[in-house]
């Protein structure tokens, strides 16, 4: 059986002949990717390249699968899921799974591997010349971001090291699920400075939409600001 997972916010593109698709959260239940944002894309799911997931909680690996009879079938049938191999290893050892009730991995992980989809990494990676996967660990082992550099803009698809607006204005702010708080913490400083200084957008599927924003000084702190004209960050993908 093959697991569908709710949430709604993805990013996609097509760069240099190659098409990438980062699982920044699922398309919602009900909603395959062979529909969700199709049109808006221009792509077909055989054209994708590169799935790419930030990291393996529920709510960021639905949609990988799909069920054809009693067998499951890669969504995108041409691509890579690339998952860090520290993400993979935390998530099938025993006692993680035990601990975290884990039970989703077999429906939406784990046949990754057997359909000959995965593809591992162990550092950053770049996936085309305008999209690079870069390694921030902490909320999770292996836990990935996403910087997107084109057209003279640059933007952060941050994945869960922000959750929420607070973190940004203090990020010693811990998040719940974060399974090493110190280093989800240092790695959320060192990304919201170097964001800050490269006038980055950032993005977040957890975040108000639209989801992207700029950081913001105002009464000697920092703070989240959502973009609100579209083109803004629209000419990002």
């Amino acid at each position: 059986m093959c697991g569908i997972s709710t949430w709604a916010a993805t990013s996609y593109g097509r760069r240099g002949g190659r098409y990438w698709w980062i699982r920044a959260l699922a398309p919602p239940a009900g909603r395959s990717p062979t529909r969700f944002r199709r049109r808006a894309a221009g792509y077909r799911p055989e054209e994708v390249d590169v799935v790419l997931l930030t990291h393996l909680h529920r709510d960021h690996v639905g949609w990988n699968l799909r069920q054809e009879g009693s067998s499951c079938r890669l969504s995108f049938p041409r691509a890579r899921y690339t998952v860090h191999q520290a993400a993979w290893d935390t998530f099938h050892r025993p006692e993680v799974q035990e601990a975290l009730s884990l039970t989703y991995l077999e429906q939406a992980i784990t046949p990754l591997q057997r359909l000959g989809g995965l593809d591992l990494i162990s550092g950053d990676l770049k996936i085309t010349d305008e999209v690079t996967a870069m390694h921030t660990p902490g909320h999770t082992p292996g836990h990935m971001s996403v910087i997107i550099a084109s057209r003279g803009h640059s933007a952060v698809i941050t994945g869960d090291v922000v959750v929420h607006p607070a973190q940004v204005a203090d990020a010693d702010q811990s998040f719940v699920y974060d399974m090493d708080v110190e280093a989800a913490r240092q790695t959320r400083h060192r990304l919201l400075e170097r964001i800050e200084a490269e006038g980055m957008v950032m993005a977040g599927g957890h975040l108000p939409e639209p989801g992207f924003g700029r950081l913001v000084r105002a009464e000697g702190g920092r703070r989240w600001e959502a973009l609100q004209d579209q083109r803004e960050w629209s000419a990002l993908v």
